[in-house]
């Protein structure tokens, strides 16, 4: 992707020149334009549901992404509010601590689980953020914490097929989450 391109202009560039090569130009578009149009209804929904913390969890450890992160895609495209701003933005997030969810209280947690995505051995994301720091979040006593597709979101990437999958999967969550005042 093209330093500071958004996901759908990526998708639009990309999804063009495959298309090209097989002559099936106006099925990209078409399929292009509805993820643009599905993408924009939940941007739609997002900003009355609070604040968002994406963390990928792997080997017991925790990563945090924010915007221009290899999830930033939540914020910047999909319009949740961060609980937490001044994320690093390298390519494997922000180490971050249980104390540091807790300080940042999501409105939402959005988790994904890299070591299962990748076939690694070891403790489940689920299990890894059992405990009381993240139990007492927003997001876990309002039941909104969401287990993403970590196939779709950290194997797969920004594609025709996986990203509509991955908008569903934020539309899904905002669709179950309680609308909150804006600080």
């Amino acid at each position: 992707a093209a330093k500071g391109a958004s996901t759908l202009d990526t998708l639009r560039t990309a999804s063009t020149a495959i298309a090209t090569v097989y002559g099936k130009e106006k099925q990209a578009a078409d399929r292009v334009t509805e993820i643009e149009a599905q993408m924009a209804a939940v941007k739609a929904k997002a900003p009355s549901k609070g604040t968002g913390l994406v963390l990928m969890v792997s080997g017991g450890k925790l990563a945090a992404f924010g915007a221009g992160s290899r999830f930033g895609l939540i914020h910047e495209e999909l319009g949740v509010r961060p609980a937490a701003t001044n994320l690093s933005t390298d390519r494997h997030g922000q180490v971050v601590s249980f104390e540091f969810v807790k300080k940042a209280n999501p409105d939402m947690l959005f988790v994904i689980d890299r070591d299962k995505a990748v076939g690694q051995k070891g403790q489940a994301a689920q299990a890894v953020l059992d405990n009381p720091l993240v139990k007492s979040t927003k997001a876990a006593t309002n039941g909104q914490i969401t287990y993403l597709d970590g196939q779709q979101w950290y194997a797969l990437g920004n594609g025709l097929n996986a990203l509509p999958g991955m908008v569903g999967e934020i539309d899904a969550a905002l669709t179950k989450a309680k609308t909150v005042a804006k600080p």
